[in-house]
C-alpha cells in the first residue's frame, strides 16, 4: 500500500506540473479534477485500484492465477514508470514542444504495454491480444461505469458549443 501511496502522490505532483503550463480557461476532460491535488488523488488511487482489481480479479474470471497484493505492486511499477515518462516529456516539452507530444504517445503505447504484459506474467497468460482487449475492454467498460455515475450524482459535461472553442484555442 505504500507504493501505491507513493506513485500516486508522484503522479499528482508531475500532473500539477504540466497542469501549470495550461491556461486557466482551458477545457479539457477531467482537467478539473486534476487541477485540485483532493480530487487528483481520488482519482488516481481509484484508478490505481481499480487497475489492480482487474489485473487480479477480472483475470481470475479467464483463468488468471494473480493475487490482488500482487497486482498493486504490478500497477504501482506501471504508474511509476508513467511518472518517469511524464518528467521525461514535460523536460523535453520546454525545449522542444513537438518531440513531447511524440513522447506523449509513446508513454500511452508503453502503459498498455507494460499494463498487458504485466499482467500476462502476473496471471499465467500466454496470448498478448487476448489480454490486450480485455485490459481495452475493462477500460472502456469502466469509463462507461464512472459517465453512468457521476450523471447520477449531477455532474454534467459541458456543452459542446462551451468547450470546444477553448481546446482549440478560439476564446
Amino acid at each position: 500500500w505504500l507504493a501505491v501511496a507513493i506513485v500516486v502522490l508522484l503522479a499528482v505532483i508531475t500532473t500539477q506540473m504540466a497542469l501549470l503550463g495550461v491556461p486557466e480557461d482551458v477545457v479539457l476532460p477531467g482537467i478539473e479534477i486534476m487541477r485540485h491535488p483532493v480530487s487528483a488523488v481520488i482519482g488516481q488511487t481509484v484508478t490505481v485500484l481499480a487497475l489492480a482489481f482487474g489485473a487480479s480479479f477480472v483475470a481470475r474470471l479467464f483463468g488468471g492465477t494473480g493475487q490482488f497484493g500482487d497486482a498493486l505492486w504490478l500497477v504501482a511499477w506501471v504508474e511509476f514508470m508513467m511518472v518517469v515518462s511524464e518528467v521525461v516529456i514535460l523536460a523535453v516539452s520546454v525545449i522542444l514542444p513537438p518531440l513531447g507530444d511524440i513522447l506523449g504517445l509513446g508513454a500511452v503505447v508503453l502503459f498498455f504495454w507494460l499494463l498487458t504484459h504485466l499482467t500476462m506474467m502476473l496471471n499465467g497468460f500466454r496470448r498478448v491480444l487476448p489480454v490486450f482487449l480485455g485490459i481495452v475492454g475493462m477500460l472502456l467498460l469502466a469509463g462507461t461505469v464512472a459517465i453512468l455515475l457521476l450523471s447520477a450524482i449531477g455532474v454534467q459535461p459541458l456543452p459542446a458549443a462551451q468547450a470546444a472553442p477553448a481546446v482549440i484555442g478560439l476564446n
